[in-house]
């Protein structure tokens, strides 16, 4: 795919609203959400393979375009340097509780916005609109022992996913621990997803 289509593509996406939201609920079958998460995780891996100091910093669904065939693509890396370098401000996905001096963040950032994004994928809930703390939410839930009770309805249906769903829950929750020594690296995350679902 050459930079121009990319480039189609990513402003087609952009006029739209958050992931789960651009696509009809329907078509987000478990299948379609698995390419949507390893692809999501194989860019930002690639990102992070760049360097220790190569940080996107700014990962959220919306800024994450879909081809027609549900190829996910990681957009807007670099627009967060840029805007901190001429201001105090932060463009932030999904932040990290631990981040309080943004001198200090590391990859973990994209880790913690990451696994957010898986959550919000497994759950079906968008943490922007339904105002609450995802992360925490699903901690709750699973300490309850109440598992199947977080993921999306739609994704129920297809029995057999099950046993895909659950591990690749734990990944998630895992992504988005308050302690950033206990979040896997993205090339591991890929490694899993990629692995759990094949």
């Amino acid at each position: 795919m050459g930079n121009e289509s990319l480039f189609r593509i990513e402003k087609r996406r952009e006029a739209r609203a958050q992931l789960c939201e651009r696509v009809p609920k329907e078509a987000l079958t478990w299948v379609i959400k698995s390419i949507i998460a390893l692809g999501a995780a194989s860019c930002i891996e690639y990102l992070h393979s760049l360097g220790p100091k190569v940080i996107h910093d700014n990962i959220k669904s919306s800024n994450i375009p879909l081809t027609e065939y549900y190829d996910a693509y990681v957009s807007k890396f670099g627009i967060t340097q840029l805007i901190s370098s001429t201001s105090n401000s932060r463009m932030t996905g999904y932040c990290t509780p631990e981040v309080t001096d943004i001198r200090n963040v590391s990859q973990k950032v994209d880790v913690y916005s990451f696994g957010t994004i898986f959550l919000e994928l497994l759950t079906g809930k968008n943490p922007s609109n339904a105002g609450i703390d995802l992360p925490k939410w699903v901690k709750s839930i699973v300490e309850e022992r109440w598992t199947i009770k977080v993921f999306d309805p739609e994704l129920i249906k297809f029995l057999n996913s099950e046993e895909q769903m659950v591990p690749l829950l734990h990944l998630a929750i895992s992504c988005t621990s308050n302690h950033p020594e206990r979040q896997p690296p993205m090339v591991e995350i890929a490694r899993r997803i990629k692995e759990i679902c094949s």
